[in-house]
This record gives C-alpha cells, structure tokens and sequence, in this order.
C-alpha cells in the first residue's frame, strides 16, 4: 500500500488538539474558562459598573486568551520551522516496515521502530517515539483502509483507536 500526503497548518493543529484534549492540564485550562466566562457574563449581566470583583474575573478571562494566542503562534511557528511538515511525502506500508520519501529525505522505518499507530476519525498518527510522529490524513488516504488492518493482523505494531 502506497499513498502520499501534504499536511496543512489546519491538520496538525487539528492533531495538536486531539492530542492535548487527553491531557488533563489541557481539560482543567478549559474549565477555567468556561468558569471565567461564566463569572463575566453574569457579573456584566447583573451590574453596570465594573468592581473589582468583576474587574479580577475579567483580567483572568483576557489572561487565558493571550494564553490561547501564545499557544496558536507557538504552533504556527514550529509547523513554519519544520520542513518535514510541509513536505508531500509519500509512505510504502511493507512487510519490512515503512519505507518514507519526502522531497528532502528519505527513509525507512522498521516495524520495531515504531511504537504504535493511533488511529481518530480523521487521522492515522505513527509514534516512533516520544516526539517524532507522523501525521497522515484519512482524506489524503485512498478509500481502501485494509492496509490498517494487514498491520494489526500481522502483529508488528500495536493500533490504538481513538
């Protein structure tokens, strides 16, 4: 099975969050806003002059946005400063492993290599370790999925489905 693929900025943002939503820093950031958000709105709703309890609550809220805004421009500048992410690159699903071409590189990638494949709705994630994955698009992915399958029959990799 052979296909290849380009990511765009909106897929691994889209990764980004599928990923970070399992985190529980992540899930207690959003609470903390819709808490916020809450507070403010019903501080504003119920008195026209802003105290310093209204005050406070929206410094938090405005706090957490440019935590937001830091986060988005972090990501938009790792997704500008790696080559590797913008490339089309091309995957090989072989016996041996998988073989990987981009338009600066070339490799393959064992089947010991690689730690499991994660599967979502709309994206197949390859761990090769802590930090080094590979992002492919379902979109970008011929209609025939058999492939996922032959891997997990086979035994080389474990498959998590998300």
């Amino acid at each position: 099975m052979s296909f290849r693929v380009k990511i765009t900025f909106t897929d691994f943002l889209q990764v980004l969050w599928i990923k970070a939503k399992h985190n529980i820093m992540v899930q207690l950031l959003l609470f903390s806003v819709f808490i916020c958000l809450i507070n403010l709105i019903w501080l504003l709703a119920r008195e026209t002059s802003l105290d310093t309890g209204t005050w406070l609550i929206f410094e938090a809220f405005v706090g957490l946005l440019v935590l937001f805004a830091i986060i988005y421009v972090g990501a938009r500048n790792y997704f500008r400063s790696e080559l590797f992410y913008r490339e089309l690159i091309e995957y090989a699903f072989t016996d041996g492993g998988i073989f990987v071409r981009g338009e600066s590189f070339e490799s393959i990638i064992q089947w010991s290599n690689v730690r499991r494949i994660e599967e979502y709705s709309e994206y197949f994630i390859i761990n090769r370790g802590a930090t080094l994955q590979h992002i492919i698009p379902k979109k970008q992915v011929s209609k025939d999925l058999s492939f996922i399958r032959e891997i997990e029959e086979s035994g080389n990799v474990r498959i998590m489905r998300g």
